[in-house]
């Protein structure tokens, strides 16, 4: 995307196809699954092209990517013989047979292989953790254990970010990273967090990172697409209020059977004013509600129920 149309505001096909190239990187296994669902959950709440452009700046392009699979259209035949009719709209290939692309199908293919390979991957760990416990040896004379010359790394807690200990644990590590608990942007899940941090200097610029308990490398650096847009300070934000925001979501939009994954937070700046949007929602759809940065709500979009 050129610097000309940065500002221009994105439309649903351009945040879709920032969507494909992200599930594209993940597929070709250039992505973890968290990265992979911050980035189509900041595409899906971008405003302007500026905002997709850092989200898949890394990434191969789509054309680079591995081909991807597609849902074929629907074809039934009338009784007796007749025309074809497709139950969605084709696009015609090469050779004339018309075909259909599904994004939500395309996601939800690559979200069942990345569930298999997951269980596959717990399969491969489990047996490497029985060779690793086979070089523990029980000596029989002295009752004590003797630890194999292999040494056995301890795993890493996950974050739990949208809890008051844990946020509040994510701004000291912020502080003392950055020098500052001021962002531009930030999307939190319950483990698992990207925001962009402005860098000292007179050039307005700021740097995308993550965190998972800890700061990955910085994905990009860029100027702020608004630089007049006031920051973010997070040390503003009363942890306890955040909670309990998050908790009440389902219920504040009507959520009947809220799936965690569809749960997070975004700090963005709206019409000048920083804000707290809450997501939640079920396995079809999510709702948000849009608060001040001391919980005065704004504006609540429910799911359709």
């Amino acid at each position: 995307m050129s610097g000309e149309t940065g500002g221009a505001r994105a439309r649903d096909s351009d945040r879709d196809r920032v969507v494909m190239q992200i599930e594209a990187a993940f597929w070709a296994g250039r992505i973890s699954d968290p990265d992979r669902q911050l980035r189509v959950a900041q595409a899906e709440a971008a405003r302007t092209l500026a905002d997709l452009d850092p989200l898949v700046r890394d990434l191969l392009s789509v054309d680079e990517a591995p081909p991807m699979p597609s849902t074929p259209a629907v074809s039934t035949y009338p009784p007796g013989g007749g025309t074809r009719t497709d139950s969605a709209t084709p696009f015609a290939n090469r050779d004339g047979i018309g075909v259909t692309t599904n994004l939500r199908a395309v996601r939800r293919t690559i979200t069942i292989v990345a569930v298999v390979a997951a269980l596959v991957l717990v399969v491969i760990a489990a047996v490497i953790a029985v060779g690793v416990l086979g070089t523990v040896r029980d000596t029989s004379i002295s009752g004590q254990q003797q630890i194999g010359t292999g040494s056995v790394p301890r795993p890493k807690a996950k974050p739990r970010l949208l809890t008051e200990k844990g946020f509040d644990k994510f701004r000291a590590d912020l502080r003392d990273q950055f020098k500052t608990t001021k962002v531009a942007h930030a999307v939190f899940r319950s483990d698992y967090a990207f925001l962009d941090v402005p860098l000292p200097g007179k050039r307005p610029l700021q740097e995308s990172v993550t965190f998972d308990g800890f700061f990955g490398k910085p994905l990009n650096q860029r100027v702020r697409p608004s630089p007049d847009d006031p920051l973010i300070d997070l040390a503003a934000v009363d942890s306890g209020m955040l909670v309990r925001l998050v908790d009440s979501a389902p219920k504040d939009l009507d959520v009947k059977k809220a799936d965690p994954e569809k749960t997070y937070v975004i700090f963005d700046v709206s019409s000048g004013k920083p804000t707290i949007s809450v997501y939640a929602g079920d396995k079809y759809e999510s709702g948000y509600t849009r608060y001040t940065m001391t919980g005065r709500v704004v504006m609540r979009y429910p799911i359709r129920g």
